[in-house]
């Protein structure tokens, strides 16, 4: 767990400046990858009931997992890299939960690559469609607030800064997440294009059979995208407000409630890792690197219309998706 301070520093002036800082602890035990969803069913089990499926083995369970809520599991890439991976579930939606949570998990086992797995919605539905899976190159964190009636002040400051839903405008506070350095922009692009059509819907006996009683009007074959996507704190069920936001400068190709506060605790845990090991001129240890992976369950059009089927095979394929991934990794990918 962090251990937080506050220290009183007098100045000059005689004033007291007071400065609050993190600490990061030592991590209870080392797992290089860490896999989290959210506790809504069925993400967090899907993701548990695939790893076998995909070749990764169980570890046997510990009293120190127990105390710090993960599984192990075993991954064996080729003869010569072989790896941990643990599963954990965020007890919870929305951004801050999410952050809180992943900031404690990163503090816990000190992973060097940790994916946020789960569902999303599609802000693009004529593309991004029913059990597909998108993979972000950014999250853009969107916080409205505000609210005001004023056309004429929205004109002045220009619409980008604003959302309208009917007569009121909420202005957009909005910021950028979990960009992806060039490597690993070029390394998600090069595995999009790799893996577009080999989701597990494509493939798997049952999820196509599945996904035939689901589409038995408009037959399709799942793919994998990559792109933005936006981050906020509501359920969206609205076409207009949907397409809205797709067409926003900051806009994104699927929407969801966690992904923002992921990446934020990810960026900040880095930087205090690196201000804290520089401060006592040790050798700063390689940043954990995050990713986000959403399988879309809906078309953000009206909330609870598509059949629930839908989640399980959009998160049998955003899991899928992270474990193929994984077996793309190298020993110099954990150096890094």
């Amino acid at each position: 767990m962090p251990i937080g301070w506050i220290e009183a520093v007098p100045n000059r002036a005689t004033t007291t400046r007071v400065r609050r800082a993190v600490k990061p602890g030592r991590p209870a035990l080392r797992v290089p990858v860490l896999i989290l969803s959210v506790i809504i069913d069925p993400e967090h089990r899907r993701i548990c009931d695939l790893l076998p499926q995909a070749g990764l083995q169980r570890e046997p369970e510990t009293e120190t997992d127990r105390l710090l809520e993960i599984e192990r599991w075993h991954l064996k890439v080729g003869p010569k890299l072989s790896f941990e991976v643990a599963t954990a579930f965020i007890n919870g939606m929305g951004n801050a939960r999410s952050a809180m949570e992943t900031l404690l998990f990163l503090e816990r086992i000190s992973p060097k690559f940790i994916f946020l797995c789960g569902i999303a919605g599609s802000l693009c539905p004529d593309r991004i469609r029913l059990g597909d899976v998108v993979v972000a190159r950014q999250i853009n964190w969107w916080n409205l607030n505000k609210l005001t009636r004023e056309a004429a002040k929205v004109e002045e400051e220009g619409p980008a800064k604003y959302l309208s839903l009917g007569d009121h405008f909420f202005r957009k506070d909005i910021r950028a997440e979990g960009k992806q350095d060039k490597f690993w922009d070029r390394r998600l692009a090069r595995f999009v294009d790799d893996h577009q059509d080999l989701l597990r819907s494509n493939i798997d006996r049952r999820l196509l059979a599945l996904r035939s009683e689901l589409q038995a009007d408009e037959p399709y074959s799942n793919r994998l995208h990559c792109g933005d996507i936006v981050s906020w704190e509501y359920v969206l069920s609205d076409s207009e407000v949907r397409d809205a936001i797709f067409h926003d400068p900051y806009g994104g190709k699927a929407i969801e409630m966690e992904g923002a506060g992921f990446a934020a605790a990810v960026a900040r845990r880095n930087e205090e890792v690196t201000r804290r090991a520089r401060a006592a001129r040790q050798v700063i240890e390689s940043d954990t690197v995050g990713f986000v992976f959403r399988g879309i369950t809906d078309l953000c059009h009206d909330k609870g219309s598509e059949p629930q089927e839908w989640r399980e095979v959009a998160m049998f394929n955003a899991a899928q998706a992270v474990i193929d991934f994984l077996k793309r990794l190298s020993p110099d990918d954990f150096r890094r």
